[in-house]
């Protein structure tokens, strides 16, 4: 997966992404498109809690599937095969 910027186009409104805003230093986080107001705030952001995003959200990217923890004997049974 690679970083899109949102000056090139914009993930569907309510579907958590992870985004990285413009502060002193990178900062990636979890974040929601959302086109109303939170608060005061019609920053077109919100974290997963409601909350906006107040700093500027510079690019974004799907989030990751799922970690799934392989088993012992999967492992095993994979490297016999392999």
């Amino acid at each position: 997966m690679e970083w899109i910027p949102v000056s090139e186009r914009l993930p569907d409104d309510d579907t958590p992404v992870l985004i990285t805003v413009a502060i002193d230093h990178a900062v990636t986080i979890i974040g929601v498109p959302d086109h109303t107001a939170y608060y005061g705030c019609d920053c077109g952001w919100i974290f997963t809690n409601n909350m906006p995003v107040e700093h500027s959200v510079t690019a974004w990217m799907p989030l990751p599937e799922p970690y799934e923890e392989q088993h012992e004997h999967d492992v095993r049974e994979k490297g016999m095969r392999g």
